[in-house]
């Protein structure tokens, strides 16, 4: 304690001193003090060296150069050096270079981004991202953000994605923030490497995010290869980002290409990715959902006595063997997509009191946020015919994401048995609301379900895909559960762009991929049907490679009979 009270009372006649030195004018005579006359005044000691600087800096000279700004502050590091450069930095000059700016913050990281800061509009104009790169040294993170946005307006434009890299650094901490905060300098009509350079390692929503600062400067049109370079490998809001970047493609993506950017997405992800992508196949789905005639998917007509019925009867059943009945429900992760299939109905003979009783098992079936979470369990339980009400609980899991617990749920049944709706069961739950569809989950095999059909042998005798897929689930123990994806108006379809004079036949192979993919994700939708709906897409990919290797001579023949001479299957 002796030996500090001895060292700073060594120090306080100095400053004393200087405080006597300056009533209005220094004793020396001398205004407009250089940085290396001040350093020479506070001496070579750091102790209270920052106090000294503040005290001489109002004589200071105007235009202090980065050398004698750093001569001044000498070994100062920290806190302490911001404190004297705040004092100092009215009198600094201006346009510092990069380098110039970096020495006289110094070659510490403490304090280094408010010292950045201090100085920020000292920097020259259109500062490089060498220069950038030069001043914030070692930061990363926030402090690396913080230093970065108070030399924004200094930094140059056209940037490349390099050069973006570079001054961002190559860390992924705030990575996405420094990239949105500095997006407005990228060069216009970058390539797909360069915006992979620039947004580095990012994955996921950060990575989605950069991507949605950074694609006002991405090239036109961007190919399927260019898209799988910029969005990455990863699969986490892949669709978003492909989507984010859909303006940027020829709007007709060949269907190699198309893949490509596709990656491994599945599902209603991969469906909605390829309408942001191919305008061609939006427009396909848009009259699926309209219902227009040409493009229909309603299988073929059946007789109507082969058609089970699925609505009520007059003694008050509502539920029946086979149902499919579809709505939403509420829980804490959210309004999310239900689908109750029924798997069995049977009469409780052990019922007493209370009216009919029927025993009920069915699977419930969830999809959240388009797919973020997919999942199935079994559901037992009765319903009361007289009454109306059902009450199912929760059983054995099929496919549980992590996280979710199994509910039940009661509820009452609509006067004419299409509507069944009431609560959830299970904490954070509300309401639920589903109806009954005219789907059946197991019927007998529709027609023509072994036989090899519409595409190509209507009019070209060849044999390649035919009517119908079965599938069941792909989950064990669920049992005597499947559905069938009809295929037979897609292959008519494709059949009649072959016979348009002067079709593509790439064109007319694209548009049959993308439309068996969609009727995959519309007949196999839901958490029930995952695996199922990838193993229908595998299917479609491989009908789709079978037609553009194998569909010449259909293709030729039929443009022939349309008139087209020498058709080119190139």
């Amino acid at each position: 304690m002796q030996k500090a009270n001895h060292r700073k009372s060594s120090i306080m006649p100095v400053l004393g001193a200087l405080l006597v030195l300056m009533p209005g004018t220094l004793a020396f005579g001398q205004q407009g003090l250089s940085g290396f006359e001040i350093a020479k005044l506070v001496g070579t000691t750091t102790s209270q060296r920052a106090n000294m600087i503040c005290t001489l800096a109002p004589r200071a000279r105007d235009g202090l150069t980065a050398q004698e700004t750093a001569v001044a502050l000498g070994d100062l590091s920290g806190v302490y050096r911001l404190k004297a450069l705040t004092c100092l930095a009215p009198h600094v000059q201006t346009n510092l270079t990069g380098s110039e700016a970096a020495q006289i913050v110094g070659a510490g990281q403490s304090f280094r981004a408010d010292m950045a800061c201090q100085i920020a509009d000292h920097f020259r104009p259109n500062l490089s991202s060498k220069e950038a790169d030069t001043i914030l040294d070692e930061l990363s993170g926030v402090y690396r953000l913080k230093a970065l946005r108070c030399l924004e307006p200094r930094l140059g434009h056209n940037l490349t994605g390099i050069e973006l890299a570079q001054v961002v650094g190559d860390k992924l901490s705030f990575r996405r923030d420094m990239l949105c905060a500095i997006s407005s300098h990228a060069k216009g009509d970058m390539a797909s490497d360069q915006l992979a350079s620039a947004l580095g390692g990012l994955t996921g929503v950060y990575r989605l995010q950069a991507i949605k600062c950074l694609e006002p400067s991405a090239a036109r049109p961007l190919t399927g290869e260019d898209l799988a370079r910029v969005v990455g490998p990863g699969q986490s809001f892949r669709k978003d980002m492909l989507c984010a970047l859909a303006g940027h493609t020829s709007g007709a993506m060949p269907a190699d290409e198309l893949s490509m950017a596709l990656g491994d997405l599945a599902g209603v992800y991969r469906l909605q990715a390829i309408q942001c992508l191919d305008r061609n196949a939006l427009a396909v789905t848009d009259r699926l959902s309209l219902g227009e005639n040409t493009l229909r998917f309603d299988p073929e007509p059946r007789d109507a006595g082969s058609q089970p019925e699925t609505g009520s009867n007059a003694s008050g059943a509502a539920f029946a063997r086979g149902q499919v009945w579809r709505g939403r429900y509420l829980c804490a992760q959210g309004p999310t997509n239900l689908e109750l299939d029924i798997l069995g109905v049977s009469s409780d003979a052990a019922s007493s009191g209370g009216g009919e009783v029927d025993k009920v098992s069915a699977i419930f079936s969830f999809n959240f946020n388009d797919g973020a979470a997919e999942g199935a369990f079994y559901l037992g339980g009765t319903y009361n015919l007289d009454e109306r009400s059902a009450t199912l609980s929760a059983q054995q899991w099929i496919k549980r994401p992590p996280g979710y617990f199994g509910v039940g749920m009661t509820g009452q049944v609509s006067a004419d048995g299409r509507s069944y709706s009431g609560t959830i069961a299970g904490p954070g739950c509300g309401a639920f609301s589903v109806q009954l569809t005219e789907e059946r989950l197991s019927a007998d095999p529709p027609p023509g379900d072994s036989r090899l059909g519409v595409c190509g042998s209507e009019k070209w005798q060849l044999l390649l895909v035919p009517d119908y897929l079965r599938f069941d689930t792909g989950f064990g123990g669920v049992v005597d559960v499947w559905r069938a994806v009809y295929l037979g108006e897609a292959c008519r379809a494709h059949d009649s762009c072959y016979g348009r004079a002067g079709s593509q036949k790439s064109a007319c192979d694209s548009e049959f991929l993308q439309v068996l993919t969609t009727r995959c994700n519309i007949d196999l939708s839901g958490g029930l049907w995952t695996l199922a709906r990838a193993k229908c897409q595998a299917s479609a990919a491989g009908y789709f490679g079978t037609v553009s290797r194998l569909g010449c001579d259909a293709f030729k023949s039929a443009q022939r009979t349309a008139g087209v001479v020498e058709a080119s299957c190139d």
